[in-house]
């Protein structure tokens, strides 16, 4: 008689479990909302009868957890002019059409979040937190907004993908970073950051972007910068204050698609081992101080 009792309370209680679970999330978005300027309306159906689930936005697995918010400012129905150049770079002219406010502590309950994208929009502010706090987070995008303060001491170890280009980020790249080491992207450029560059981007063995120009970084390029770099495609460094020479170790780069490296106070050759990447398809080394001749190894980069 207990054990039938047991088996009966069960799903009354796993059901009350799931209310109290979806339901939070359900509050945590309504929160993010109540926190956010929102003139275009593009959170206007959050809130309705419906479930959470099939906002705009907000993406839920199987069991009916959130585990992505993606909401670019082009979402709403006057989507923002957007422009992308060669070979990553997106520029978006819209605004006022976006949401705008300080980034909502109530997104760290979102526990089971894989994916937060939020590019665009007029976000201001630091970045709390608990967001940083969401263990399970895999990618990170706020590129485009008015974030400030500096990078956390803590990071979620599942990240591919940190975007927070273009944004007023200052201070150094912290060593807290390199427990992420199933980065592929991070792109940290158009900021205020400053100092060297890390000795431990050379952990990232699945990176395919690191993308830190217009900074303040200073001193040299490390030799072991690209240890692992068989999977790097584009390393954009430019716009800084690094001084030295150009690594020879770059040359081992061989899916390497972009090089770009201008506008720093580089000397010395460009190294032949350069020559070495067939699949290059732009290099731009201009705006240092560099002597010697042009590769014509270069000349067997068909791209």
């Amino acid at each position: 008689m207990h054990h039938r009792t047991v088996l009966s309370v069960f799903p009354l209680f796993f059901l009350i479990l799931c209310v109290v679970t979806y339901g939070g999330e359900r509050e945590a978005l309504l929160e993010f909302k109540a926190s956010v300027s929102d003139p275009a309306g593009v959170l206007s159906d959050w809130g309705a009868a419906a479930g959470h689930c099939s906002w705009r936005g907000v993406y839920c697995d199987a069991r009916g957890r959130v585990v992505a918010v993606n909401i670019s400012s082009d979402t709403g129905g006057q989507p923002a002019a957007c422009t992308r150049s060669f070979p990553f770079v997106r520029r978006c002219h819209g605004e006022g059409r976006g949401l705008a406010g300080k980034l909502s502590p109530s997104i760290g309950k979102l526990s089971n979040l894989r994916v937060l994208s939020l590019p665009f929009h007029s976000f201001y502010g630091e970045i709390p937190v608990q967001v940083w706090g969401i263990e399970k987070l895999e990618v990170f995008d706020l590129e485009g907004n008015l974030l400030v303060g500096t990078l956390p001491s803590r990071f979620p170890r599942q990240l591919r993908v940190l975007n927070l280009a273009s944004n007023l980020i200052t201070g150094e790249i912290p060593f807290s970073l390199s427990r992420c080491v199933h980065l592929e992207v991070l792109d940290l450029s158009r900021n205020r950051l400053c100092g060297s560059l890390p000795s431990f981007l050379d952990n990232f063995r699945k990176l395919n972007k690191l993308l830190l120009s217009s900074n303040h970084l200073e001193n040299s390029i490390p030799d072991d910068i690209c240890g692992a770099c068989s999977t790097l495609e584009h390393l954009d460094l430019s716009g800084n204050s690094l001084i030295g020479i150009i690594p020879r170790s770059l040359g081992n780069c061989s899916n390497l698609r972009s090089l770009l490296l201008f506008s720093n106070l580089l000397h010395g050759v460009i190294p032949s081992d350069l020559g070495h990447l067939k699949m290059l398809r732009a290099l731009d080394v201009s705006r240092n101080n560099l002597r010697g001749q042009f590769l014509k190894s270069l000349a067997t980069a068909r791209n």
